[in-house]
This record gives C-alpha cells, sequence and structure tokens, in this order.
C-alpha cells in the first residue's frame, strides 16, 4: 500500500450523488446492504474515479481494468455502520472489487492518511509487508489489515511478478510499470532499483 493523494470531488457530484443519496436518507435513515443496493447512487462517479485515480486501486495499487469490471466504490467508512457517510465523495476510494468484498465492514488503514514508509513490497517473493522499524502496536494492526484486504492473494502477487519480470527483461519500461503496476514501480523507486 502507498499514500493516495485525495482529489476534488466532481463539479456535479452533488447533483448525481450527494442530493439524492441525501433525499434517500431522510425516508430510510438507515438503510441496511440490500436496500443500499437499490439507491447505489455512488456509481455515478465511478468512471470519475478511475480517472482521477489513474486506474489505480487504493489497496492495491494495481491498475483496474474496465474490460474485466474490476472496479468498485469502497466506501471507506462502511455505508451501513455510517449510512451519513454513504454518498459523501470523502468517503469514497477506487477499490478492486474482490478487495472491496474482502474488506467488507473492516476498518483498516486508509490510503489517504497512510505514510510512504509503513509497506514495502518484498522483491524476493513479491509480498506487500510491513516496514521492520513500524512499532510493534501499529506494525501488527497493518499485518492484519494486509490479511483482511488480501494483498498477498497469489493473483496480485503473480500479477507484481510480472511486471517485476517484465521491467527487468527491459520488455516494459518504468512508465509502463508506473501505469499499470505502480505500487511496484513506486517500490522500484524507492527502493533505489531502476536500472
Amino acid at each position: 500500500m502507498i499514500p493516495v493523494v485525495p482529489q476534488l470531488e466532481p463539479t456535479d457530484f452533488e447533483a448525481r450523488v450527494g442530493r439524492k443519496g441525501a433525499d434517500y436518507l431522510k425516508i430510510v435513515p438507515n438503510p441496511n446492504s440490500k436496500q443500499f443496493a437499490n439507491h447505489a447512487y455512488w456509481t455515478e462517479v465511478l468512471p470519475d474515479l478511475m480517472q482521477l485515480y489513474n486506474e489505480n486501486c487504493a489497496y492495491s495499487g494495481l491498475r483496474l481494468t474496465k474490460k474485466a469490471k474490476e472496479a468498485s466504490v469502497d466506501h471507506y467508512l462502511s455505508k451501513v455502520e455510517n449510512p451519513n457517510e454513504a454518498y459523501k465523495w470523502n468517503n469514497f476510494r477506487l477499490c478492486n472489487c474482490r478487495i472491496n468484498g474482502w474488506k467488507g465492514i473492516n476498518q483498516v488503514v486508509d490510503p489517504f492518511t497512510i505514510q510512504p514508509d509503513w509497506f514495502y513490497l518484498d522483491f524476493n517473493d513479491l509480498e506487500v509487508k510491513v516496514q521492520p522499524h513500524i512499532d510493534l502496536i501499529t506494525k501488527a494492526k497493518l499485518e492484519i489489515d494486509i490479511e483482511i484486504l488480501r494483498l498477498n492473494d497469489r493473483s496480485f502477487v503473480d500479477y507484481r511478478a510480472e511486471w517485476y519480470i517484465r521491467y527487468n527483461s527491459g520488455e516494459a519500461t518504468f512508465t509502463i510499470v508506473e501505469k499499470d503496476a505502480y505500487f511496484v514501480a513506486f517500490e522500484l523507486k524507492r527502493q533505489g532499483m531502476i536500472v
């Protein structure tokens, strides 16, 4: 995981999402997941999130493809537990659909507030790990977050490995890796491995 810079909400966000959501919450102030599904106005801004965040998942740092329908809007604060945050731009994170499902209502570290030296990519096994200098309590929490989000799921490790190999073999430039596997590029640069 790497820090993600929050982007400004689109100028028409309130018209497309905010007001409709607020009106719905006046009628149903504490919707359950099924009730929210019929009023998922946040999906209106998924294309905006894709553009503003360069199609990168906020948690994995991997590119989300439109063809595979991998992208989703994560509610950083669970919409069921925090309905008043359900239709607010600052609660949305662009997210891989599977990661979003795994996260569920769990409270994990926020990509908007993490520090660049909390996590690293171990190029020996291409797994996301917590930096050894982190205090033990924070480290334990961050390691649990890696497990909740399944950041070392085989498919993600394989994807990172593919881009690492392509870069090292000269098949892909750093710029291309940066676009398709931003976390890999971030770590190559941070660890002084750019050739």
